[in-house]
């Protein structure tokens, strides 16, 4: 209502165009100071100057408090009637110039690539803790998640943390808001969702002792930007995996309930963004009654299933079930599809090796099973999971997988292309189970060109560690890029 305000008190046709044009010539003077100031500071400190470009850029961006100052200068008599139009004009103008280039010239997601792999593949044999970052959106979600959080075995030997984000759309207020919690404030919250949130993870603390600890945030954003927030916290916390809700919600008779396209978008955009692996856990847990975590006294088996058919996404679905079969009350089953005919290829024989690594980590348990399906075509494929899924309680696989003729055609009728073609299937409405869906993403790695990386060799497994070795690359790379676009 303001800038309507201030824009009816604006008339163009009281300018005299010889005023206009000296105004325009002191605005692009100022304007070429300030950017010529930032880059030139920039220049002594190595900072990029592409960098100092858009600083400067967003330096000669004109808002509400300069409206509101050419208003009260405008009300004391201190311009008339005229300057007052050639002011709002030129923040107009600059405005129109600024933003765009703001937006063409930096994405603010660059901040959040990495060149450390910090997947759970990567990881699991050098720290001896698993951050787990868990994104909760709905109560209705929590036991599904609390079963997640339980089956991937915190112990003694491989302690697990947690970094859980409750988000909340933004509804009436004027700005974001993101809030991390004291772990001494744990429980005391207001609303009914964060209530719900802070007793399930207090029961989880309490049920694995000394093995599993939580953090706390809250995001009140809009789901647009909300993505930001998360890989921010991501990349914070150095987290292995990132679990994000699915934008569908099913009723008990099997009927989609909720669809928020505003999530499925948010879920897009981290999973290009994204600092560490992804998981999309499609959540059918009001089908499914049990809860292993809510029954820590009672020894129920809880099966996993994998559907592998290869690639570097599938492979982390595969360790991750590999680290939840050291839970003594979970079974995990590796089915792997084999196109007939290539079965015997060079790589499948390299991905049987693979899984059969795990195979043998796991040989005196029994809780860690394969099952080789050689099948002809997709839809055998299909029939052959339909099958099987409602023996699990729980179906992980991999959101991309190596080429294949089995999945030809299925990407041609894929609703949700941030599941992949398989996860889309199990995803889909037509599709009746009752067993929720970890679909995984492991963490995608950019490529710098130019970047002098040095890597320092770890000498202690401890976090804290490997913790400052992170950082120290970090800031190692940062430095090196910076000299080198100096140069």
């Amino acid at each position: 209502i303001y800038l309507t305000i201030s824009g009816m008190k604006t008339n163009l046709f009281k300018i005299d165009y010889k005023s206009m044009w000296i105004v325009c010539f002191l605005v692009v003077v100022s304007v070429m100071v300030k950017i010529g100031s930032v880059m030139v500071s920039g220049y002594y400190t190595n900072v990029p100057l592409k960098e100092c470009f858009v600083i400067g850029l967003i330096m000669n961006s004109r808002g509400v408090a300069e409206l509101l100052m050419y208003n009260l200068w405008r009300g004391a008599k201190l311009l008339t009637e005229q300057e007052f139009s050639l002011v709002v004009f030129s923040i107009i103008v600059i405005n129109a110039i600024v933003t765009p280039l703001i937006k063409i010239l930096y994405d603010p997601s660059k901040q959040y690539h990495s060149i450390i792999r910090s997947s759970i593949q990567h990881a699991s044999g050098e720290l001896d803790i698993l951050r787990i970052m868990v994104c909760v959106y709905r109560n209705e979600n929590i036991p599904t998640m609390m079963n997640l959080l339980e089956v991937s075995h915190a112990s003694e030997d491989s302690n697990v943390r947690v970094i859980a984000l409750v988000l909340v759309e933004l509804l009436g207020r004027s700005r974001p808001l993101l809030v991390a919690h004291q772990p001494h404030h744990i429980l005391r919250c207001t609303s009914s969702k964060s209530t719900q949130v802070n007793h399930a993870f207090h029961q989880y603390i309490d049920q694995n002792k000394g093995y599993a600890t939580v953090e706390l945030f809250t995001s009140v954003s809009n789901f647009e930007t909300m993505n930001d927030d998360i890989c921010r916290i991501a990349i914070d916390r150095i987290a292995n995996i990132l679990i994000l809700p699915f934008h569908k919600q099913w009723e008990i008779d099997g009927s989609v309930e909720v669809t928020n396209k505003s999530i499925q978008y948010m879920n897009i955009k981290v999973l290009n963004t994204a600092p560490c692996s992804v998981g999309i856990l499609v959540d059918r847990g009001a089908n499914n009654t049990k809860q292993l975590f809510s029954s820590p006294t009672t020894p129920l088996a809880y099966h996993v299933g994998v559907f592998f058919l290869g690639g570097s996404d599938d492979i982390e679905a595969l360790v991750y079930s590999s680290r939840m079969c050291r839970h003594e009350n979970v079974k995990v089953t590796v089915i792997r599809f084999l196109q007939h005919g290539l079965e015997n290829s060079p790589e499948k024989r390299r991905e049987g090796d693979v899984i059969g690594e795990y195979r043998n980590l796991h040989k005196g348990t029994r809780r860690f099973k394969t099952v080789d399906e050689v099948i002809k075509d997709g839809t055998e494929m299909s029939k052959r999971i339909r099958k099987r899924i409602d023996s699990f309680d729980l179906v992980m696989v991999g959101k991309e997988h190596a080429e294949s003729a089995l999945l030809q055609g299925y990407e041609e009728w894929s609703e949700c292309p941030e599941l992949g073609v398989i996860g889309d299937m199990l995803a889909s409405q037509d599709f009746e189970t009752k067993t929720s869906v970890l679909v995984v993403q492991q963490q995608r790695i950019i490529q710098r060109k130019f970047s002098k990386v040095k890597v320092f060799p770890m000498t202690n497994e401890k976090e804290n560690d490997y913790l400052l070795h992170s950082h120290a690359l970090n800031m190692q790379i940062r430095i090196d890029d910076k000299k080198i676009e100096h140069k």
